[in-house]
């Protein structure tokens, strides 16, 4: 049976400078394609809930919010106390939300000149949520028709959430943006080119967080950045993300040194049955992988 909104979660986000935002009814999606800019008030949201609608709560550069999905952890629900363990992690210790797909959203502060990283490579199922995003508030509604609700009251949300631990911050700091690595498969695919592999892959088979990232990255590094364009219109025609254009052109903005490149793009064009788009190239130092695309005619 679904459940209903509650707006009585809200309060205490209404109270503070978080910044609310409108989703779609019982959706996570934003309800305005232009919601990073959009200018809206903590009133209008609250209105907005109590007619039945999700709400999110759009993070600020101040904001870090600690989301972990049991689904893609390797043990669970079970997984997800140890997970935290690792960073240092107490969800008690901070404002934290259960979300209604089973697992946490933890509210703390950081310095908004620290950049942080989507996650860490050997923790899967944990992402670091800060400025360009946003995340769903408690009171919305899950698709699965459960409720996002707080795990306490949170008496010390209405000072402002506690600054993350310094051991947390430095593990997932982002390292000072520098060029693009050089290399001779940077750049390898311009655009154009981009686009034509994406036509081939269906974005409904990279819902899966740490395939889509990776995917992200090896078109980054395989049209040294430029392609960003056409990867967001393949990204946004999948109807489940069709509104997160804004959030998708950030996170490819971020993309620093990650040692992902032609093999990973290759290996998900084999997985499509497109490989025969490929030259092999001997001069490659990979063996397995494939260069030098023929665009279709």
């Amino acid at each position: 049976m679904n459940m209903m909104t509650d707006p009585e979660q809200l309060a205490p986000l209404v109270e503070t400078s978080y910044q609310l935002m409108p989703l779609r009814h019982v959706d996570k999606r934003p309800l305005h394609n232009n919601w990073t800019k959009r200018p809206y008030s903590n009133v209008e949201q609250l209105a907005h809930m109590k007619n039945g609608a999700n709400v999110g709560v759009r993070l600020r550069p101040i904001d870090l919010v600690i989301d972990v999905d049991p689904r893609n952890l390797k043990g669970g629900r079970r997984d997800m106390l140890p997970s935290l363990d690792r960073l240092g992690i107490n969800p008690d210790d901070f404002p934290t939300v259960l979300t209604g797909g089973g697992g946490l959203h933890i509210y703390m502060a950081k310095p908004a000149q620290i950049s942080v990283v989507d996650g860490l490579p050997d923790l899967p199922g944990i992402e670091f949520k800060t400025f360009g995003r946003q995340v769903v508030a408690p009171g919305s509604i899950h698709p699965t028709g459960k409720p996002y609700i707080w795990s306490s009251e949170p008496d010390d949300l209405w000072l402002d959430a506690p600054r993350a631990p310094e051991k947390l911050l430095r593990l997932v700091q982002r390292p000072k943006q520098t060029k693009i690595q050089s290399g001779k498969d940077v750049g390898e695919h311009p655009p154009e080119e981009i686009a034509v592999i994406l036509s081939k892959l269906d974005p409904e088979n990279f819902r899966d967080h740490d395939r889509w990232l990776q995917l992200m990255m090896a078109c980054h590094h395989s049209s040294a950045g430029d392609a960003k364009e056409q990867f967001v219109e393949w990204c946004t025609a999948d109807p489940l993300y069709s509104n997160d254009g804004p959030e998708i052109e950030y996170r490819w903005d971020s993309l620093n040194r990650h040692g992902v490149g032609l093999g990973t793009l290759y290996m998900f064009m084999r997985e499509a049955g497109v490989a025969h788009l490929i030259d092999r190239r001997p001069s490659y130092d990979f063996p397995d992988d494939l260069a030098n695309l023929e665009v279709a005619q």
